[in-house]
């Protein structure tokens, strides 16, 4: 077993995840993902760290229209 810590950092456009190891202190970028995503709080890994699990959702938008005449 490793001996680091996984973790996301985020902004609006940018989302990593990444891997610290303890011993040396290096981090090691595992993912990342550009665009205009939202990425709810929370990040797995499984016991024997080959599987990471996340969730991701496109952020929502919206469309203003205008109508004339209409009745």
């Amino acid at each position: 077993m490793k001996a680091g810590i996984y973790f996301a950092t985020s902004n609006r456009l940018d989302y990593r995840i990444q891997y610290l190891k303890l011993g040396t202190k290096e981090t090691t970028e595992i993912y990342r993902k550009q665009g205009p995503f939202d990425h709810a709080n929370g990040l797995s890994v499984s016991p024997d760290e080959t599987l990471l699990l996340f969730s991701e959702r496109p952020l929502p938008t919206s469309e203003l229209m205008m109508a004339e005449n209409f009745r």
